[in-house]
């Protein structure tokens, strides 16, 4: 698992690369061309973040102003579930001390496993929730990390050194769904990734949001993790007749390749927050992530 990305067309995805879900990417020029097949060795990991409306002077500050509800945890999930569901081997890390992924999955870390691994940097836990998925559950013991781990060196690739000892097949895709805040977690999450996946709501403060967040990621591209790049831009909590919507699509087209837009729905959200995501079978906004599942199979078939 080198985290390894082309050095050519940042859209492709080489064996050993490592992929990451954010809620902002780069700045760039224009969208970019659809990007070539890749090929899956190593575990490909995909990292979903939230939006951070602050950019910080440096990677190491963690003082930023904390934005939720852009659903980046019921996408981590939704991801990880249909592509378990289509045969891929999927397993998702809960790098957030709220654990919302962990309780969508109905499932607890009483004994702060992660936490443990993630500090004295040895293997994750890998607990089978499903055919072809597992998950690394999360505890509120994890949020001691963001202090704990600021004196000692390289505390930025923790995760990426436990990742590298977590016992999952070759051929595994590994989603990190990440803290909402940009603190020591957050840049674990970005440095253990090869590529970034970018959710945002529609609305004026996300926009705001991810021209700030790309400067973070700039900053950790040339500080920290040089193959860091951007995959797509999925929208989440989507009312196709609101205005603001097509706005905000279009907007973040110009600069940005959409990988979808998912419909806000009451089913998925009583199943994530009940704990019946893998039971859930039908629903508009499901619907919409098995489109944007079809196209992220693009980037790393």
């Amino acid at each position: 698992m080198s985290g390894k990305t082309s050095t050519g067309d940042p859209m492709h995805v080489t064996p050993g690369s490592t992929l990451s879900c954010s809620d902002t990417p780069r700045v760039q020029d224009g969208p970019r061309p659809p990007p070539e097949r890749g090929e899956v060795g190593d575990p490909t990991i995909l990292t979903i973040t939230a939006t951070y409306r602050d950019p910080p002077c440096q990677i190491e500050l963690s003082k930023l102003v904390q934005t939720g509800g852009t659903a980046k945890t019921t996408t981590t999930a939704a991801l990880g579930v249909l592509l378990a569901r289509s045969g891929w081997a999927l397993h998702l890390v809960d790098m957030d001390p709220q654990a919302s992924l962990t309780r969508t999955f109905d499932e607890r870390d009483p004994a702060d496993r992660l936490y443990f691994s993630l500090r004295d940097r040895t293997g994750l836990p890998v607990n089978d929730i499903g055919d072809g998925l597992t998950l690394s559950p999360s505890s509120l013991t994890l949020s001691q990390l963001e202090s704990e781990l600021v004196g000692k060196p390289g505390r930025e690739y923790s995760l990426r050194t436990s990742l590298e000892q977590t016992r999952v097949p070759e051929d595994t895709v590994i989603l990190l769904d990440c803290p909402p805040s940009l603190g020591i977690l957050a840049v674990n999450c970005l440095c253990a990734a090869g590529g970034l996946i970018v959710v945002v709501q529609p609305g004026g403060f996300e926009l705001h949001a991810v021209v700030h967040l790309n400067m973070t990621i700039r900053g950790i591209q040339e500080l920290a993790n040089p193959d860091l790049t951007l995959l797509r831009t999925i929208l989440t909590n989507c009312h196709k007749r609101r205005s603001i919507t097509g706005r905000v699509e279009e907007e973040v087209a110009r600069i940005h390749n959409v990988l979808g837009s998912v419909r806000e729905d009451a089913r998925l959200l009583y199943a994530t927050t009940g704990g019946t995501l893998v039971k859930l079978n039908r629903s508009n906004a499901l619907d919409d992530y098995a489109e944007v599942v079809e196209r992220l199979r693009v980037l790393i078939v």
